[in-house]
């Protein structure tokens, strides 16, 4: 512990954690229907760079119709430099523990808050397993994959209510991966190696996808999770790790 940190001090709720096994005895809470939280939840944007403040020039193309739905491009022609753009990060800064810990209210409420819209699921719901198909190699014989130890207990989940929608995905302007998650509104936490190492100005970003699920991320094209950009990064430090940083 650092020397200029006090004693630890607790907010909130002072209840003891419930044990796993009082957890799966809660009843799920379903939802009321989708919210207009909820369409903002699941709004997606790109952004868009042009020169001096031209505003971007798209078109709409009807590509394919099918029985229940239809597929649309949505072209960018490059004119007046118009470019796909990252939103990059505002400020980064570090801050003292103690000064952090003595700017909470200690009549601050921790309680979370599941928006009306969404399903509240007190364990997570898993994917079935499927068996592992057999492997041959080049020659025709047949190989034994490797596996864990047995037994294999691992399971995928993909569930998509509260809280667990609050975790995600972190990806950097350093191509840095890593996982974060919503502890407020407009507030997501995140280990400090998934910062870039890079935080002068225009030159950094951190783009965090809430409820991210396995498939394949591209940084204009996201369909599955809410984006959002960073815009302002804030880490803490020792006092004495400050004074030296400042000189």
């Amino acid at each position: 512990m650092s020397k200029g940190v006090g004693k630890l001090h607790f907010w909130g709720q002072r209840e003891r954690p419930m044990t796993p096994r009082e957890l799966a005895a809660r009843v799920p809470i379903i939802g009321k229907g989708r919210s207009k939280e909820d369409r903002e939840f699941n709004h997606h944007s790109i952004y868009v760079a042009t020169s001096g403040k031209a505003k971007p020039i798209t078109s709409v193309t009807e590509v394919e119709h099918r029985a229940d739905q239809t597929i649309w491009r949505i072209d960018m022609p490059d004119e007046k430099g118009q470019q796909l753009t990252h939103l990059f990060g505002r400020t980064a800064t570090r801050e003292d523990p103690e000064g952090i810990r003595a700017a909470i209210h200690p009549n601050t409420d921790f309680t979370g808050r599941c928006p009306d819209g969404s399903d509240l699921f007190y364990i997570p719901r898993t994917l079935p397993r499927t068996a592992i198909g057999g492997l041959r190699r080049f020659n025709g014989r047949s190989v034994t994959p490797a596996y864990v130890n047995n037994p294999d207990q691992r399971q995928i989940y993909q569930e998509t209510s509260y809280p667990w929608c609050c975790v995600g995905k972190v990806i950097t302007s350093e191509g840095k991966v890593g996982s974060g998650a919503l502890v407020g509104p407009n507030i997501m936490v995140t280990a400090g190696h998934a910062v870039p190492s890079n935080l002068q100005p225009n030159s950094w970003w951190m783009l965090f996808v809430s409820d991210y699920f396995d498939f394949s991320f591209g940084p204009f094209s996201v369909t599955l999770g809410a984006p959002s950009y960073v815009s302002d990064v804030k880490g803490y430090a020792p006092q004495e790790m400050l004074q030296a940083m400042t000189g």
